[in-house]
């Protein structure tokens, strides 16, 4: 296993062939979470993953209203229907 020292430096990055619902090989790399072994596509994935699930950092906020999310999903969802938009 290779530890990467990024910007971040908490990844592990593991090459491992991802299969599709059939079993067969997508041809795209996987990365593995250290902490509970979760597979993730992608580092920025596997980065948002390790902050909101396991370290808890609230790092996307509301630019109407300030309220603070670990998902980027959420996030957007919240900004479909901010009441400081909506006023």
């Amino acid at each position: 296993m290779q530890l990467d020292s990024g910007a971040d430096g908490f990844m592990a990055h593991i090459p491992h062939a991802a299969n599709d619902d059939k079993g067969v090989a997508t041809g795209r790399d996987l990365l593995q979470c250290y902490m509970c072994g979760a597979w993730l596509r992608g580092r920025q994935t596997l980065n948002e993953h390790i902050r909101g699930k396991h370290l808890s950092i609230y790092n996307y906020h509301c630019k109407y209203c300030g309220l603070s999310f670990k998902w980027r999903s959420a996030l957007r969802n919240h900004q479909l229907n901010c009441s400081v938009l909506q006023s």
